[in-house]
């Protein structure tokens, strides 16, 4: 019967009596029309009940704390953009040679980064275990502490260490994110996501203006800082300062704010003992087993 659906009218007129060939012709519209009515090009690929799902409003006050601790990073990491040329020569790592000074220059900024994509997927998989509240505060005392030592760096070596000890304590940008999804759902996480280079841009606008603002402040506002001895000996320290304590604010807001969104945690001395109990039953079972 379905093949004859398919047979063309002027075939339909030669072989049957007028009678079947109106009968079949109304059945083949019935079947056009009922297979028209259950899918077409214009056809909803979601059930109704999926389209009219309620949209969950954002959590507004944890959400504004997680943006607020993604200025952290940026304004970190473009403040010293504005001396970073100046510095390099003040080191002396060049010996004078004006073309060395941007090889320097990126070795710097890049160590940084190789660091923290070097640790980055490690601090996320801590985060599922111990929480992503004390990851944070761990790289954000990183931030910190990293930035005061940059500013009192006085040699080549030290600052590619304080950029690296800031990058391998940092794995704020993963974990960050991942709280973002711990807090939304299906109807509103593209929305979160939206806000996320709001803190970026903000952050990489302010960066530069601080450390360019505070960078030799004895010199800039003799007037306030000229008598400074110390100043005068770490001319970068104000500069890196400045972002170094904005981070410690950071880290206040999330110690006395930020809830943890991860249900079950582990403590970090909990989980270490168990990973070398479990290396210690595996060498063991090495051991004992032959061959």
């Amino acid at each position: 019967m379905l093949a004859c659906l398919f047979i063309p009218q002027a075939l339909l007129h030669t072989f049957w009596i007028p009678n079947d060939i109106q009968a079949l012709e109304w059945t083949f519209s019935a079947a056009m029309s009922h297979q028209s009515h259950q899918m077409d090009e214009e056809t909803p690929l979601l059930l109704p009940e999926e389209q009219h799902k309620t949209k969950t409003p954002l959590p507004w006050r944890q959400f504004s704390i997680i943006l607020f601790l993604q200025l952290t990073e940026p304004v970190t990491a473009q403040a010293i953009a504005p001396f970073a040329p100046q510095l390099i020569r003040d080191v002396g790592i060049t010996h004078g040679n004006e073309s060395k000074v941007g090889y320097f220059v990126g070795i710097m900024y890049s160590v940084f980064y190789i660091a923290q994509a070097l640790t980055t997927l490690q601090w996320n998989r801590l985060s599922d275990h111990v929480g992503r509240k004390p990851v944070i505060l761990t790289g954000l005392f990183g931030i910190s502490a990293s930035m005061f030592l940059f500013g009192l760096s006085k040699t080549f070596g030290a600052l590619i260490l304080s950029r690296v000890l800031c990058g391998a304590l940092n794995g704020n940008s993963g974990v960050i994110k991942s709280m973002m999804i711990d807090i939304t759902d299906s109807t509103n996480m593209a929305q979160a996501f939206g806000f996320l280079p709001l803190p970026w841009m903000t952050g990489n606008t302010l960066g530069p203006l601080i450390g360019g603002s505070l960078s030799h402040p004895a010199d800039r506002f003799p007037r306030l800082f000229g008598q400074s001895t110390f100043l005068k000996t770490y001319p970068y320290f104000l500069a890196c300062a400045g972002p170094a304590l904005f981070t410690a604010l950071a880290w206040l807001v999330t110690y006395m704010l930020l809830q943890e969104t991860v249900p079950t945690t582990t403590s970090f001395w909990s989980l270490t003992r168990n990973k070398c109990q479990g290396h210690s039953y595996i060498q063991t079972y090495q051991v004992a087993t032959p061959g």
